[in-house]
């Protein structure tokens, strides 16, 4: 017998019944007696006329199309390394990701909040895709957690945008490349 049970004797029970009672007893005592849900109300029903609905044949229904002919000329198409421009300065020095996202969401007339914030609205989430891609490729130093902390994100989610703007490359080409800069220096801040 445990240590801690000696001199407690068990209480035994006659039946079932006898246990799930005293079972019942205890939890009113510690929790509280249970409350009752309320009887359900007496459903009322009505007798209604349906009018029959005539269902229209197949060639009736006109589908819209899977892909509009002339896309909306107002949203920006992503282009791997056109939100670089002139911030892509490789001759100089880095390009801060801040101005980078800030370029981004400017073009697709977003506040940086909207970038970096939980929205899934569809057009704010491919603009972010668009920042994330920017910020990938202008930005080889910082690796995918870095970037996920300047979009409030996982390095998961980071990856994920990466590879669906088709800008996705290995860590060690990454490293390759951020380390044969002849101006490259380990930068103090990402932002």
């Amino acid at each position: 017998m445990p240590q801690a049970l000696q001199g407690v004797s068990a209480r035994e029970f006659t039946d079932a019944a006898a246990m799930m009672r005293h079972y019942a007893e205890l939890r009113a005592r510690i929790w509280g007696a249970k409350p009752r849900p309320a009887p359900p109300a007496p459903v009322r029903t009505v007798a209604v006329e349906v009018a029959p609905t005539r269902i229209p044949e197949a060639a009736e229904v006109e589908l819209p199309d899977p892909e509009p002919a002339d896309p909306d000329p107002r949203r920006p198409r992503f282009v791997p390394g056109a939100f670089l421009g002139p911030l892509h300065a490789w001759g100089r020095r880095r390009s801060p990701a801040a101005l980078i996202i800030a370029q981004v969401a400017a073009l697709h007339r977003l506040n940086v909040e909207d970038l970096t914030g939980i929205s899934r609205v569809v057009p704010i989430i491919e603009a972010r895709f668009d920042a994330i891609a920017a910020v990938y490729l202008a930005r080889p130093d910082l690796s995918l957690i870095q970037i996920g902390k300047l979009f409030n994100r996982d390095h998961t989610s980071v990856l994920a945008a990466v590879r669906r703007r088709g800008v996705h490359i290995s860590a060690v080409e990454r490293a390759r490349i951020a380390a044969d800069h002849p101006h490259q220096r380990p930068c103090a801040e990402a932002a």
